[in-house]
């Protein structure tokens, strides 16, 4: 009895969050399909056909989570299990937060207000990878902190470290290398900050970025063998095709004189079709043209064109994806939730401090600082947090054209985090820290 009582906050934080998620489902619509659902549930059925699946265009986590679900009458239960693991992510994120917290009440209240924002369990009723995404962002970063924290690593460790950074890397190809990211930082602390990350977590460190790099060469094998290429999605290409469009490139021809013929005539139907912004709507105008050509060859000289432009204009895009607004497909569904109690009210938490992100980041890193000086541990563990932020900002705003909001949504829970972090630094606990 002792060691359930040991663990209540964990037990209450779950239930909260998983009756807020369940008031919150859009019941009517469920489950809710956008056009990037089929592919996924295309592949999932892949799977339960015995096939060879396709896991160039989409990272296989998802496919497989739906592959449970994809037999008739039953992709609805997804939905109530996505719901589930949703409320299980609360639990990682108050152990991440009891890192710095020691108050279990204040803890486990921080915990809830930030799991209730409407942007986090918004997409809990779509078939989308954002559906899960957040918890396993959480479950990774939570069996990465582990591998530091705990004094030895045991062969449990490494089981949870290893499957929490399997399903994380593969939900999406922008995750694939973070977690190894990650561990690569940590030799880097032990280097520099011995006091920080003791010199005996090199063996776990090194065994564990070992792993990581057996699951990208298997993955990038897996597709070699199906498609004859070494990749790790084949999206890679009409994303930065959807950059091209989005930065307006395509929107005279003057600067292409030397253009091989096949360019100026894309160049050519995006003008005279109306200049649609979707690279998908423009692939299929092109094929209606019958003109051959191959993205990649027609991305790098576009963007050989173009490369001081597109550099400032990627950067450019960093803080404002920081602060940018999630979007909720009103114009498609009547919101993925109709009760409005739980759009308004965790919305506070969006329209008073979404602005303010890209300047807690910047607070944190000087926070982040005084740790690394004072060479305390808990350097590491911001240090980790604010990683996981900075690197999927970078990716989306690299390699995406749209949907910013959406990409970001699987760490928005640290976000929020970050958002409360320099009060619980300064006011909260100032002789822990000072």
């Amino acid at each position: 009895m002792s060691h359930i009582l040991k663990y209540k906050a964990y037990y209450l934080v779950f239930l909260i969050s998983l009756g807020i998620n369940l008031l919150s489902l859009n019941y009517k619509q469920l489950p809710i399909t956008f056009p990037d659902s089929e592919s996924y549930i295309s592949i999932s059925k892949q799977i339960n056909q015995g096939k060879w699946p396709n896991f160039s265009s989409r990272t296989p986590t998802y496919p497989l989570y739906l592959s449970l679900f994809t037999t008739p009458n039953k992709l609805s239960s997804s939905i109530a299990y996505s719901t589930i693991i949703g409320a299980i992510g609360a639990i990682f994120l108050l152990w991440i937060i009891k890192l710095f917290i020691s108050k279990q009440i204040l803890a486990s209240a921080l915990t809830i207000f930030i799991m209730s924002d409407f942007g986090i369990i918004n997409y809990q009723s779509t078939i989308l990878t954002e559906s899960i995404a957040p918890t396993l962002m959480l479950f990774s970063l939570f069996a990465n902190l582990i591998l530091i924290k705990n004094k030895k690593t045991k062969l449990l460790d490494f089981i949870i470290i290893s499957l929490a950074d399997f399903m994380f890397m593969f939900i999406k190809p922008t995750f694939v290398i973070l977690p190894l990211s990650l561990k690569l930082i940590y030799l880097l602390t032990v280097i520099f900050f011995p006091k920080i990350i003791p010199k005996k977590k090199n063996k776990p460190i090194v065994v564990s970025c070992l792993i990581n790099i057996v699951f990208i060469i298997t993955f990038l094998g897996y597709n070699y063998h199906g498609l004859g290429k070494i990749q790790i999605s084949s999206i890679r290409e009409i994303n930065t095709f959807g950059k091209i469009i989005s930065y307006g490139y395509l929107n005279s021809p003057k600067q292409y004189s030397d253009a091989p013929p096949n360019v100026l005539k894309i160049i050519e139907v995006y003008n005279k079709n109306n200049r649609p912004q979707s690279p998908y709507t423009l692939s299929r105008l092109i094929q209606k043209e019958k003109i051959r050509y191959e993205k990649a060859k027609v991305n790098r000289y576009i963007l050989s064109k173009n490369k001081t432009n597109f550099v400032t204009s990627t950067i450019k895009l960093i803080p404002s994806n920081f602060n940018r607004q999630p979007a909720y497909y009103s114009k498609t569904h009547d919101q993925f939730s109709n009760n409005s109690v739980f759009i308004n009210v965790p919305n506070f938490l969006r329209t008073t401090f979404e602005s303010a992100k890209v300047y807690s980041f910047t607070i944190n890193l000087y926070i982040l600082i005084y740790y690394l000086i004072k060479q305390k541990q808990k350097a590491f563990y911001l240090g980790a947090i604010l990683f996981f932020v900075f690197s999927t900002i970078c990716v989306i705003s690299t390699f995406s054209y749209a949907e910013f909001s959406r990409l970001r949504q699987p760490i928005d829970p640290l976000l929020n985090l970050l958002l409360f972090f320099p009060f619980i630094f300064i006011y909260i606990e100032p002789r822990k820290h000072f």
